[in-house]
């Protein structure tokens, strides 16, 4: 069970508040990053164990038909599967990063539950979503 719910500006403070609570995380700490894409915040998990989880390989590019930055820091998937169906055992990380993705899901309900179930006790989510923007690709 979550304890608290922070708002957040959203923008360049909202990249800041990631980085900042990433940093703020103990050494070691391993952490998936769900719907991570081209796991723009891989260089600020160096001091944890970072786990990249997506439904499928970021290719990376600049073709113009989907919005990419080849600045982005892309690295292998840990995980390839479904956000809402992470093939981990409960409570298995100490952290959870998503950012952005939630709009993305089908069901975000169900997502949030299984990034809470894959959230060991007295762990940190860290979860950062658009403010009053429609759900995307419905």
């Amino acid at each position: 069970m979550l304890k608290r719910l922070i708002a957040i500006p959203t923008g360049p403070t909202r990249h800041q508040w990631v980085w900042g609570k990433l940093a703020a995380l103990p050494m070691g700490t391993v952490i998936p990053d769900a719907a991570c894409g081209a796991q723009p915040y891989k260089n600020a998990c160096l001091h944890l164990q970072y786990r990249g989880q997506d439904f499928a390989q970021y290719q990376g590019g600049n073709d113009g038909v989907v919005y990419r930055e080849d600045k982005w820091t892309d690295g292998k998937l840990d995980y390839v599967c479904d956000i809402a169906s992470i093939p981990v055992t409960d409570g298995l990380f100490g952290a959870v990063l998503c950012t952005e993705a939630l709009a993305h899901a089908p069901d975000a309900v169900a997502t949030l539950r299984e990034l809470c179930r894959i959230l060991g006790p007295g762990g940190t989510l860290i979860l950062t979503t658009p403010y009053c923007t429609p759900a995307h690709q419905r």
